[in-house]
């Protein structure tokens, strides 16, 4: 019975870090997309705060 349990742990384990990977790698493709977009310079602004805002 506990080995089933310890299995089970196991799998669920494993289909997790998958999980975690596959949502890791998408939000960096989402990060370069935002980075590499035209609209990137304007959300690295309100990234870096209100400073270049009052500079240009």
């Amino acid at each position: 019975m506990l080995y089933y349990l310890v299995l089970a742990l196991f799998i669920f384990f494993l289909l997790f870090l998958k999980v975690t990977k596959f949502f890791f790698i998408l939000l960096l493709i989402v990060a370069l997309l935002i980075v590499l977009s035209p609209r990137g310079s304007f959300l690295r602004k309100l990234m870096w705060g209100k400073k270049r805002e009052n500079d240009g």
